[in-house]
């Protein structure tokens, strides 16, 4: 899994965004942002994380997000925006 791999190799990093489903090693992937993030909590990594997704997903798994240990699902582009400045303390440009 590419975001868990680079979640480790950095654990610098102050946010992640992920979409909520993607083509990983040729396989489709629903739920890839429930499976990065289970991934991520076992093994300890507690990096903030937020699902961009469309609106009809993000209100259908923002719940599950949640439950899962991350910070939601959101469609906006603005609302991603004040959650990276949230999270990061860094404005965007």
């Amino acid at each position: 899994m590419e975001g868990m791999r680079a979640a480790s190799a950095h654990p610098d990093f102050a946010a992640i965004i992920s979409d909520m489903g993607r083509t990983e090693d040729g396989q489709y992937h629903g739920k890839a942002a429930i499976e990065l993030l289970a991934a991520l909590r076992e093994a300890g990594i507690t990096t903030p994380l937020i699902v961009y997704t469309t609106a009809k997903y993000a209100y259908r798994h923002n719940s599950e997000v949640i439950s899962a240990g991350g910070d939601g699902a959101i469609s906006s582009q603005v609302e991603l925006l004040e959650w990276l400045k949230r999270k990061t303390g860094v404005a965007s440009a």
